[in-house]
């Protein structure tokens, strides 16, 4: 996930309005778009300063009448009604201009963001397939889901308008949709039986500093400088990547050009590149084979401080949500213990920003796997263990646990259905009280040490611990030396007896502590025991 989607998309900069400004909308007011039921919903846009602006719709007994600013700001919130599947109609107008806003429903709105396992789509990616996806895309036909796509680009600043559009679910709108994210869609309609919106804003590869906020970044240690100097370091990204894209299309051209005329444009048109190359030894001489490839800039924006959170999230506040789904941390794993302080801020200061109150936040742990490729210092086990301590941390949240259907081998696992539908499942039992429901797997809660063995007490154990295989793997148990071995086990009721004859006073327990560790021990709902160490505490 790191060092892939080295793509790079331009934001163009929404101005302030001037005299003569048209009256405009952020494009995620616009036909088909879903509102938060049964709220006070904001809207907003932009028209001549100074000006009146009209605001009617087809539920509204009387419309409201608002002042443009001196830079032709405006804003005002309205109320909406009961979800239902009526299509309704908005009316927003100036003296001079009319915009007109159809099939509009109300009912849910959830915000999908994170990282490449939250962006990859339903048809997949080349040989990285989602499993089910050419089914779900062949059969996608429901136009009360609702899909907005924020197009990916970055900002050294704040920007006010993503580019993006309202779409039913239909084949040729969810192929390319975040597969977490529709399936996530797909559960919550069907068992709500209400229209759901989903607005997908997500970036594969990208830390969790790209989605914050200059103000929260600056609070903490070692930020602050990056955040200053981030305009002059997102400047000369374009200023580089432009003398790139220009070299690259003359390194393709070249190849069918004489090289008796077209050598020394060629020279100067690639001088940096040429340098290095012979520098490091390496002989350019009249051969077009020999020409060393230009190198791409390497310091991406998405990977800069703040740009996806003024580009792809600040653009979106305060449009009215239910609550937020989350699956990012990857490209975190190299640094942990800056993952638990920026987690928990960003999930605060989204909540603070959008000024809706403490909103649900759901996110999911992520998977086992190899990180051992990318480099020295990568942690998985710790980051997962923080984002568990996050549960603790931040009031109102969830995690989904996803042991139990990964491929330790792939960075995307296939398997994405089983992951928006436990999101889905979550927020049906926590945001919507369908309290009937279990949402997560077995919660450690207490481990008590007897003759020689270790007893291992669960919550969210409803109708016992149940075992896929045929024993209990992933336990290990230890001494007060913290020297942990292996463990075998056996399950009785809610509890798991552990011991290993190497050890004779078992004080401490962990479970799935490996970078590649799979679970197979559940609750009664089918969901996986997460991991967890009793000598951390």
């Amino acid at each position: 996930m790191k060092n892939i989607f080295f793509i790079f998309l331009f934001v163009a900069t929404y101005a302030n309005a001037q005299v003569g400004q048209t009256l405009s909308l952020p494009s995620v007011f616009s036909d088909y778009m879903v509102l938060q039921q049964n709220s006070k919903v904001p809207v907003w846009g932009k028209a001549e300063s100074n000006t009146m602006v009209t605001v009617d719709a087809s539920w509204m007994k009387s419309p409201i009448t608002v002042k443009t600013d001196d830079k032709g700001n405006w804003i005002i919130k309205i109320k909406t009604l009961k979800a239902g599947y009526k299509k309704n109609s908005m009316l927003i107008s100036t003296a001079a201009d009319t915009i007109n806003i159809n099939g509009v429903l109300f009912g849910e709105v959830w915000l999908a963001s994170g990282q490449s396992n939250m962006q990859m789509p339903l048809k997949g990616w080349g040989s990285q397939y989602v499993e089910g996806g050419e089914e779900e895309i062949a059969n996608a036909n429901n136009n009360n889901i609702r899909l907005f796509q924020v197009k990916q680009t970055t900002s050294a600043v704040p920007q006010t308008n993503v580019e993006g559009e309202w779409l039913d679910a239909n084949p040729a709108s969810v192929e390319n949709f975040s597969s977490v994210a529709y399936f996530f869609a797909k559960k919550l309609q069907a068992e709500l039986d209400i229209p759901v919106g989903i607005i997908h804003s997500s970036w594969g590869g990208t830390n969790a500093k790209s989605w914050l906020s200059a103000e929260q970044l600056r609070k903490m240690e070692g930020f602050e400088t990056k955040v200053d100097s981030l305009t002059i370091a997102y400047n000369e990204f374009q200023k580089d990547f432009k003398e790139w894209d220009s070299a690259m299309k003359f390194w393709n051209q070249y190849k069918e050009y004489d090289t008796g005329v077209n050598f020394s444009i060629y020279r100067k048109k690639n001088k940096k590149a040429i340098e290095k190359y012979e520098a490091s030894g390496g002989s350019c001489g009249r051969i077009p084979t020999s020409y060393p490839r230009p190198e791409m800039p390497k310091k991406f924006p998405q990977f800069m401080v703040n740009t996806l959170y003024n580009a792809m999230i600040h653009p979106l506040i305060p449009y009215s949500i239910k609550g937020v789904i989350w699956y990012q941390g990857e490209s975190n794993t190299d640094n942990p213990e800056q993952y638990s302080k920026l987690f928990p801020i960003l999930i605060n200061s989204w909540r603070k920003e959008w000024k809706q109150g403490d909103f649900p936040f759901y996110y999911v742990q992520i998977a086992p796997y190899d990180y051992s490729k990318w480099g020295n210092g990568e942690d998985p086990v710790a980051l997962r263990q923080v984002q568990t301590e996050t549960l603790d941390k931040v009031k109102n949240t969830g995690m989904v646990v996803i042991t139990d259907v990964t491929d330790t081998t792939e960075i995307h696992p296939p398997k994405k259905k089983p992951v928006g539908e436990r999101l889905a499942q979550m927020a049906l039992a926590k945001s919507y009280k369908k309290t009937d429901l279990l949402y997560s797997g077995p919660v450690f809660n207490k481990a008590k040490s007897k003759n020689g063995e270790i007893v291992v007490y669960f919550k969210n154990a409803k109708g016992g611990l149940h075992l896929k295989g045929n024993k209990v793997n992933g336990f290990e148990i230890a001494e007060k030396n913290k020297e942990f071995l292996p463990a075998e086990g056996i399950i009785k009721g809610n509890t798991v007896i552990l011991k290993n004859d190497k050890i004779e006073e078992p004080v401490y327990v962990r479970y799935n502590w490996k970078h590649t560790s799979v679970c197979n021990l559940f609750n009664s709902s089918g969901l996986p025991t997460g991991q967890f160490n009793t000598a951390l505490k």
